[in-house]
């Protein structure tokens, strides 16, 4: 997470233990939600709060020899 932190364009860096990740959003109520290529948005738990709440989602495209599971 201290990686992450220190990227210029990183803003908040949280972990949480729940299976999702709505009580937090609700808390923090972001102006944008990033998730991994390997989702798609009905895959994702949060959709329906984060259009809820106006949040704008980003689902980046998978890069073929990169994951950020494997820098962290």
């Amino acid at each position: 997470m201290a990686i992450l932190a220190e990227l210029q364009c990183v803003t908040f860096v949280v972990s949480f233990e729940e299976p999702t990740a709505q009580e937090l959003i609700r808390c923090v109520h972001p102006d944008l939600y990033v998730k991994g290529g390997d989702y798609s948005p009905d895959e994702i738990n949060e959709y329906a709060l984060l259009q809820e709440l106006g949040v704008e989602l980003q689902v980046l495209s998978e890069r073929p020899g990169r994951s950020s599971t494997k820098v962290i």
